[in-house]
């Protein structure tokens, strides 16, 4: 018998990913390469993809703590606005199964978070 694949999954079997989904926050060490990476472009410019990539680690891990901090508080950042982003994307689906609670709660979301980001979306409405 061949294989069915569901409406919600792709052919290789793997969940197909929402457009409208909030992009995942970046780590530190990728908002550095994303400031870093035309630098060593520049100054490099025969390197190749993962020669770039060896790179740029050898520079993050000779970086010092303040810079490295600057770039963690930036994380940190992202790391907000993802969690803000994706309270309002599966506040928005309309029902929420018992199964995504639990993420919403793992994911640092207060009540209080929650209900602001719920007013704001009544705000929007009217």
């Amino acid at each position: 018998m061949p294989k069915v694949a569901s409406s919600a999954k792709s052919e290789g079997g793997r969940k197909k990913k929402d457009a409208n989904a909030p992009k995942r926050n970046l780590s530190a060490y990728f908002i550095f390469c994303a400031d870093e990476r035309a630098k060593v472009k520049a100054s490099n410019p025969d390197l190749s993809l993962g020669d770039t990539a060896k790179e740029l680690g050898r520079r993050w891990a000779a970086v010092d703590a303040a810079t490295k901090s600057k770039y963690e508080k930036l994380a940190a950042k992202d790391k907000e606005r993802y969690a803000k982003d994706k309270a309002a994307y599966e506040g928005g689906k309309g029902s929420t199964s018992a199964k995504s609670a639990p993420k919403a709660a793992a994911g640092g979301n207060s009540k209080k978070q929650q209900q602001q980001s719920e007013e704001e979306e009544e705000s929007d409405d009217e």
